[in-house]
């Protein structure tokens, strides 16, 4: 049962909805007789309908069941990467789930922007001179101390640090 809900954990958020068939029926194949997993996620469903509600956004089942996917690969992963043309709700699916969680747990959240293509690699994270072996913070490790420091002052809350453009090894190494 473990190893069937982990696997479901680290596996299904990253499938598109044709495959998510054709996953729970191999599982069911090698492991017949057991019972999927569901995520019983009821009060962060909740949470995510009244966040939409006062984002006057609509809630539909397959976009909240993303988000909860999302949630799910949080859970288990440091860092995620959400992939998808632009206007498909990405931005709004962390912006809402970072709102719910909020309601569901009073943890405070707070999410940093970066569009890493719009500055050179040495301004994003940040230079070492060579002369002087001093270290001159970029643009990510300037939130990142931001982060570290504030959560050591304020106490417990939930930061996130976004990376929002197009996938670049230049900056994705």
């Amino acid at each position: 049962k473990v190893l069937i809900k982990a696997t479901c954990d680290s596996v299904l958020p990253k499938l598109v909805a044709d495959d998510i068939y054709l996953f729970t029926s191999l599982l069911q194949a090698v492991f017949p007789g057991s019972e999927l997993p569901s995520a019983n996620e009821s009060a962060l469903l909740e949470a995510l309908q009244a966040v939409c509600a006062e984002d006057n956004l609509e809630f539909g089942e397959a976009w909240g069941e993303k988000i909860l996917q999302l949630k799910q690969v949080l859970d288990i992963r440091h860092g995620v990467m959400m992939v998808g043309p632009s206007g498909t709700g990405k931005t709004t699916a962390y912006r809402t789930l970072l709102k719910a969680l909020g309601k569901v747990d009073g943890i405070k959240g707070d999410f940093y922007v970066i569009d890493p293509k719009s500055i050179k690699k040495e301004k994003l994270y940040g230079t070492l001179d060579p002369n002087t072996l001093e270290w001159t913070d970029g643009v990510f490790t300037k939130i990142l101390r931001k982060v570290s420091d504030s959560s050591a002052i304020r106490g417990v809350r939930r930061s996130w640090i976004v990376f929002d453009g197009d996938v670049d090894p230049e900056w994705a190494e």
